[in-house]
């Protein structure tokens, strides 16, 4: 069995692992654009998105800015887990996260991964830092009824 220290070690070495190699990081030609920002640190994250003809599901998934390790890291493992997702079942992941992280709820297990920022949960301000590229996201998942190409959101 795993004891803390050694799962810390382990969530640590995955956050700096997609912090520095980031998945899905870069620019696509997209259907969707949409911004986060923090303005107390200043991370900045830009997600494009590229839907189906529908636009009922996430086609692909890019995001590129400028944050700290647990930003870049947030942003990544979230692409990886909505590219191909129907909107419905990404606006579920956001939930699950936000809820997650923001009032303590319970992470269904096929999210596991997520729960290497659970100590996060300690930390308000860094709290921001995770949720960002999630906030963006949840923000495009809102206003999806928009026609316009690569429009911003």
């Amino acid at each position: 069995m795993i004891d803390n220290s050694e799962l810390n070690e382990l969530y640590q070495s995955i956050i700096i692992e997609h912090s520095k190699r980031p998945r899905n990081f870069g620019h696509i030609e997209c259907s969707y654009h949409t911004i986060g920002k923090n303005p107390s640190c200043g991370d900045e994250v830009n997600l494009y998105i590229k839907t189906d003809d529908n636009k009922s599901r996430i086609e692909d998934i890019k995001f590129n800015g400028e944050g700290c390790a647990l930003s870049i890291a947030s942003a990544s493992l979230m692409t990886q887990l909505v590219k191909g997702k129907t909107l419905i079942d990404s606006k579920d992941i956001i939930n699950s996260f936000i809820n997650f992280i923001v009032n303590n709820e319970t992470l269904d297990e096929k999210y596991k991964l997520l729960h290497i920022f659970d100590g996060v949960k300690n930390f308000p301000l860094r709290v921001k830092c995770v949720l960002l590229s999630w906030r963006a996201l949840e923000k495009f998942n809102s206003q999806i009824k928009c026609n316009q190409k690569c429009n911003q959101v």
